[in-house]
This record gives C-alpha cells, sequence and structure tokens, in this order.
C-alpha cells in the first residue's frame, strides 16, 4: 500500500498539496508500471491521401515576413544527439531532412514567414543562454527544444509558459505524445510536451544490441524466437554472454582490449532499472506526484540489475572504465569485443558500417513472467517548451501546432520507416523488434524531474559497487522532498495566474 502525506507549501500561497509517497514495505512495482506514462506509434505505413490524418484548422494569417527562431539544445558536443531537423539549409537527397525541408516550406508559403532554428551544441551553455533570455525578458526564442535534465530547473525558475495558455495548440492531438504529457503535467500544468518538431526523441528509446555473427559461432541458436518467447532476460543476456568474455591480453586487467558479454554506460542503468519494472515516479490523474523508487519490490529489482552487472570481466562501463567513453560505446561492439550493447536508438546510425549483421532488441527483462518495457532515457528527451517571454503568442501556436502535424505525418514515417527500418534493421525480424520497442515505450516522471539528484544517485552506487540502496534513500528524503516542494509550488503559482 501506498502511504499520503501533506506537504504544507509556502504561507504566501497559504495552500496545501497532496502527492504520493512510497512507504518501505510497498511492494507494488508493477502497478507503478502500469500506471507509468506509456506510449505507442503513429501508423507509419504508406498512407493513401483519403487516410491521411487531416491538418488542424487554424486561422488565415499572414506573419509578416517575420522570423520565428527555435532553440535547439545539443548534448556536450555528442553528435548523435544533435538535433538537426528543425530548419534544414537545403535539401541533400537525405530522406529526414528533405521531408524536414519540405515541411518549412509549406509553413513558409501559408503564412509568410521564416523558420530558423539556433542551434547549441553545448547543453549547458544552451540552458544559461536561455535562462539569460527569459530572466531578461528577450524575445529572442520563440519556441525551444531543452532536454529533459533541465526541465525541473526550468520549471522552478518560473521560465516556462503553460502551453495550454497558448491559443491553437491542440495537446489532445496525435501530433502530441499523449504518454508524454501524462508524465510532464504538474497539478495537470503542462509545462512541456514531446511534440513531432523533432525526430531525435525517437533515439532516446532504450534497446539492445546484439552481434549475430557471434551468436552464431557460439551456436546459441535464434535469439528472436527467445524474444517471441518472453524469455529475453537479463540473466539470458550475461548466460549467452559468458561465452564470449576473455581476458584477451592475459593482463588480468579486464580493460578496452578485452571481451564481453556487454558494453553499456551510466544510462543503461536507467534503461535496465526501466526495464525491470520500476519507475522512480510517476503523476497520477491530478498531476500529484508518487515516488516509488524506495518500495522494497524496487530495491529489491535494482539490486538484480546490480547483481547482473557487478562482475567486471563480463560486463564493461564504458563511463567509468574507459578513457574514450563516447569511441568506446560504440567501437568494442562493432570490434565484436561485446556480444550485446545497451544503449539507445541512436546507436543504430553508428552501428551501420559495421561488417559483422546485428540485431535489435528490447531491453532485457529481469523475469520471463514480466512483461517488456522500453524505457525513455529521459536526461537527453527533447521536450517542446515555450518561454515566458515570448510575445508572439499567436503565431508560435500556430507554428507549433503546424511543425508538430508535419512532423507527424511526414517526417515519422521517414524515420521509423526508412531509416530504422530499412537503413539499420538488417533483417525482417529485426524490423518487428523496432516495433515492439516503441509499442511499450514508458515516461519515467521520475527520472526526468530527478529529485534529490536520484539517478546520479543510483548511478554512482552501480559505479562503486555497492548494494546501499535504502539507506541512501533514506538520507536524500528531505531533499526529494524539497525539490516536490518546489516544483509543486511554481505549479500552483502558474494555476493562480491563469
Amino acid at each position: 500500500m501506498r502511504c499520503r502525506q501533506r506537504l504544507a507549501l509556502s504561507a504566501v500561497l497559504a495552500v496545501c498539496i497532496t502527492y504520493t509517497a512510497s512507504c518501505a514495505q510497498q511492494t507494488d512495482v508493477g502497478a507503478a508500471v502500469t500506471t507509468g506514462a506509456v506510449t505507442q506509434p503513429p501508423q507509419t505505413e504508406s498512407v493513401t491521401e483519403e487516410d491521411r490524418l487531416p491538418a488542424p484548422k487554424l486561422p488565415e494569417m499572414d506573419f509578416g515576413g517575420e522570423t520565428y527562431t527555435v532553440m535547439t539544445m545539443g548534448w556536450y558536443n555528442y553528435d548523435p544527439l544533435a538535433i538537426k531537423d528543425i530548419a534544414p539549409a537545403e535539401t541533400n537527397g537525405e530522406s529526414l531532412n528533405d521531408a524536414a525541408y519540405a515541411r518549412n516550406l509549406a509553413i513558409r508559403e501559408a503564412y509568410n514567414c521564416e523558420i530558423a532554428a539556433e542551434d547549441f551544441i553545448d547543453n549547458d551553455q544552451c540552458f544559461d543562454v536561455f535562462k539569460k533570455a527569459v530572466m531578461a525578458g528577450d524575445d529572442v526564442y520563440d519556441i525551444a527544444l531543452m532536454r529533459g535534465n533541465y526541465y525541473k530547473s526550468m520549471i522552478t525558475g518560473g521560465m516556462l509558459m503553460d502551453l495550454s495558455a497558448v491559443p491553437h495548440i491542440d495537446l489532445n492531438a496525435p501530433y502530441y505524445d499523449q504518454a508524454s504529457l501524462s508524465a510532464l503535467k504538474v497539478l495537470n500544468v503542462p509545462f512541456a510536451i514531446v511534440s513531432n518538431l523533432t525526430m531525435l526523441r525517437l533515439h532516446n528509446a532504450n534497446c539492445a544490441y546484439v552481434n549475430l555473427q557471434l551468436l552464431e559461432q557460439y551456436d546459441l541458436g535464434n535469439i528472436y524466437e527467445v524474444v517471441n518467447a518472453g524469455e529475453w532476460t537479463l540473466d539470458c543476456l550475461l548466460s549467452y554472454g559468458k561465452h564470449h568474455a576473455a581476458d584477451i591480453n592475459a593482463d588480468n586487467k579486464n580493460d578496452n582490449q578485452d571481451n564481453y558479454a556487454a558494453t553499456y554506460i551510466h544510462d543503461s542503468v536507467d534503461g535496465l532499472i526501466g526495464a525491470s519494472g520500476v519507475l522512480l515516479a510517476s503523476l497520477d490523474d491530478n498531476g500529484e506526484f508518487i515516488l516509488s523508487y524506495d518500495s522494497e519490490e524496487a530495491i529489491g529489482r535494482m539490486k538484480r540489475v546490480w547483481d547482473g552487472l557487478y562482475d567486471h570481466a563480463q560486463t564493461f562501463n564504458c563511463h567509468t572504465r574507459s578513457d574514450n567513453a563516447n569511441a568506446d560505446e560504440v567501437g568494442m561492439f562493432m570490434e565484436r569485443q561485446a556480444m550485446f550493447s545497451l544503449g539507445t536508438i541512436n546507436y543504430g546510425p553508428q552501428f551501420r558500417p559495421m561488417e559483422d549483421d546485428f540485431a535489435i532488441l528490447p531491453m532485457p527483462k529481469l523475469d520471463a513472467a514480466d512483461a517488456y518495457i522500453t524505457p525513455v532515457a529521459m536526461h537527453v528527451l527533447p521536450l517542446t517548451v515555450i518561454p515566458v517571454s515570448a510575445q508572439r503568442i499567436e503565431e508560435i501556436g500556430i507554428l507549433t501546432e503546424l511543425l508538430s502535424y508535419y512532423g507527424y505525418v511526414d517526417l515519422y514515417p521517414e524515420i521509423y520507416e526508412t531509416v530504422l527500418k530499412t537503413k539499420i534493421a538488417r533483417d525482417e525480424e529485426s524490423t518487428a523488434m523496432i516495433d515492439m520497442i516503441f509499442e511499450n515505450t514508458v515516461y519515467d516522471t521520475g527520472l526526468l524531474f530527478q529529485f534529490g539528484d536520484m539517478m546520479n544517485r543510483i548511478r554512482t552506487l552501480y559505479t562503486n559497487r555497492s548494494d546501499n540502496f535504502a539507506s541512501m534513500f533514506e538520507k536524500q528524503k528531505n531533499r526529494v522532498q524539497k525539490d516536490v516542494d518546489a516544483v509543486l509550488e511554481e505549479a500552483v503559482r502558474v494555476m493562480e495566474l491563469s
């Protein structure tokens, strides 16, 4: 059972908010998953013009040739997570680029405006610029695509507009991810949404890759049959991978010169925990937080994931054990040093030059009886937000609608069917796995809001090979509550202004 605790917010607001916190004896992890935000991909096969989703009904306007700027946040100079499909300068033969170019051309001709993107390759710099512009009241950015790990700071800093107050934005439309809204809507105030402005949002789905030649070499059978039979678990991965793990240079170091069952990074820890059925937090129907990371079963499942990653001879964390993590997280798998690679969809395009055939699989679950779950990497997720300093609100609402609509009907099929299923997947079975991955994606509110810096603290336990989860959670309890209060206070403030 969950225990409920009332937290008094500031006396100035004179309001009391109820939120749900998990008791130590809570065991209903399955319930947490089923109440989590689950999304499904839209239909992406070719459709006739009659079957195409109708465009939103928007007023006819002339924007006077003005330019509207979308700020895009990169990710620590890591190019595979750069947002490149907002305002391409020209066509170049790449299907996604050309679809984005055509999208903007249609909007430009209909509303007499220009759409520009100001791209920041460094996310910290982007956040600083965004914050300064908002605090100064400068109307320089109309829309922004900001990463999830800044969401809490943007809310508590009073930087974001309530999207439900922006005219012409229909948050219930299918070109906005409804599951993301369920994970983002604090006290039913939508400060952000996952939209189809950018297709990079699809790259954040956790998944696993397997070298099919190595499976054949060790006579390990058909991995697709294992997945379809519901037997694709972390134990299965390790039992297969142990055939390949070896200290190749016999130096007793288990470094990046050796072979492993699997390579992974810090982010993969979050993915495996989510795939095990654990949500750190979610939002209920009233937009109140349900904190579930410290239940008995959640801790038990985290420890089982921890057990699976403990043996350094079997698994290799590129972030902590390599001097060149960005190269090794894809390079070791491509060089046959790992039978499996745990990562996200963004690895797929990087694996295209790989000589050996590989398969894309869902993240492994803990028990065969569990359902497959695809956790979204929340901290790198591009969130569509509108800064409170934006002035041309009606025009921004129209542009947000049209960019999302055309992204849904034109860009999404290009990346899903052409890029993922045709250019990256090597066989028909792998394309079916892609459908399975995206049919079961789940947004974890706790990974997004980072109450008490929880994600990083959990990662640190794995890095330090410590399983003191309960002790760490207890120490962070006050900080978690403080962070929850701060987010709720801002949501209440915005509600009172509306």
